[in-house]
């Protein structure tokens, strides 16, 4: 008799759960019913108020996750354009987050931000061919009222203030490595470049500016060497061919417009004449450009000279202009001079103040001399040979 009195409550609140259901709407297979749904707390069974949607407060959604057009919004959710807001949209496979500042911070600590972050390792299909961009950010600056302000499109800051010591930190390491067997036009590790195509004044419109500093006041100490840039090309292949090996090739590309001068390189040093004597010394020389000497360029140019090689240091093989305002101080062997056409560049001082005193011009050469003297006057350079004198013009050398 108990059994059957079981059954029969059991009966009846299976055909009300049921019937409760029906009111709100049966869900599909899965689960998941296309609007979120909540019970009322103070329903009974069977009160058809029982199921009502929940009031959107921070939220939307539409469409059905069978379906695979579900869109859902959080934050920002009727697009008021004054807050934030997460689109997920299953129709196009996008993730949007809109937000004027994304902030990663760990809550159990007390600092602000704490080991925050971001890894992705991802392999990119390679049957989607053409070009592919890994990480695109594009920002347009369309007005500036105040018409000050700089504007950066990426700015990164790290800052060292331990007091422990350690490797060392990088502010930014690219680096791209080629592991494929592929042929490719150009493999960059950096491709930086400015655009100046709008009008108006720029007053400094550079490709790249590297700067290194060395500031405060704490005894401090740079044991190597302070190098603004510090390009480095690494041949390290026995099985590589490489057409020409540059370490660096700045090249001034000129075609158009109007220009007061142009340089390939300018060198120059802005020094603190006032400190000079007092918080600025020298221990060393200083040079404005500086040959490597050891060893290892000993070798090579006894291994080029080998092999009827030269090693230069500066070499023009076009038809430019030498502009050296003094001599060329050279303290090897003369046969090392590498002659062009014959004609060798000397000093026009030296010239003036000991070719010109040991000759007085006269009408005719002077029998006296011998074998081997030179000198000039105002047209003619003279050289006596065994047969007498010799004189070319000037305007031959």
């Amino acid at each position: 008799m108990k059994t059957k009195i079981f059954y029969g409550i059991l009966f009846i609140f299976l055909a009300t759960a049921t019937a409760s259901f029906a009111i709100g709407g049966v869900p599909p297979i899965g689960g998941y019913t296309p609007d979120l749904q909540e019970i009322d707390p103070d329903c009974s069974l069977g009160d058809p108020n029982c199921f009502v949607n929940l009031n959107h407060q921070g939220y939307t959604d539409s469409g059905t996750r069978t379906g695979g057009d579900l869109v859902t919004v959080i934050g920002d959710h009727d697009d008021s354009n004054n807050g934030t807001k997460i689109l997920l949209d299953d129709a196009t496979g996008k993730t949007v987050l809109e937000s004027k500042e994304i902030f990663l911070a760990t809550p159990e600590t007390d600092t602000t931000f704490f080991n925050p972050t971001i890894w992705q390792n991802q392999t990119e299909d390679p049957s989607i061919g053409g070009s592919i961009a890994n990480r695109l950010i594009q920002l347009e600056r369309t007005a500036n009222p105040s018409g000050v302000g700089r504007y950066w499109g990426d700015l990164r800051n790290i800052i060292d203030s331990s007091n422990d010591n350690s490797e060392g930190t990088t502010g930014f390491d690219i680096g791209v490595r080629k592991t494929g067997n592929s042929d490719n036009l150009l493999v960059y590790g950096s491709d930086v470049k400015s655009y100046h195509l709008g009008g108006g004044d720029v007053g400094f419109l550079n490709g790249q500016v590297v700067r290194v500093k060395l500031e405060g006041n704490q005894p401090a100490s740079v044991s190597q060497v302070m190098r603004g840039v510090s390009p480095n090309v690494l041949v390290n292949n026995p099985n590589a061919t490489v057409a020409f090996a540059q370490g660096m090739h700045p090249t001034v590309d000129l075609r158009q417009g109007t220009l007061t001068g142009a340089q390939a390189i300018f060198l120059d040093f802005d020094v603190s004449t006032a400190n000079l004597g007092t918080t600025l010394n020298f221990t060393g020389d200083v040079a404005y450009l500086q040959g490597g000497g050891g060893g290892d360029i000993t070798s090579l140019k006894q291994h080029l000279d080998n092999e009827g090689h030269k090693l230069r240091f500066i070499w023009n093989q076009g038809e430019a202009e030498s502009d050296f305002s003094g001599i060329i101080n050279y303290n090897g062997d003369v046969s090392n001079i590498d002659s062009a056409t014959e004609k060798v560049l000397v000093n026009k001082e030296w010239v003036n103040n000991t070719l010109r005193q040991n000759f007085t011009p006269t009408s005719t050469a002077d029998a006296s001399g011998e074998e081997g003297d030179y000198a000039y006057d105002d047209d003619f350079f003279y050289v006596k040979t065994s047969a007498g004198w010799k004189r070319s013009a000037l305007s031959t050398f």
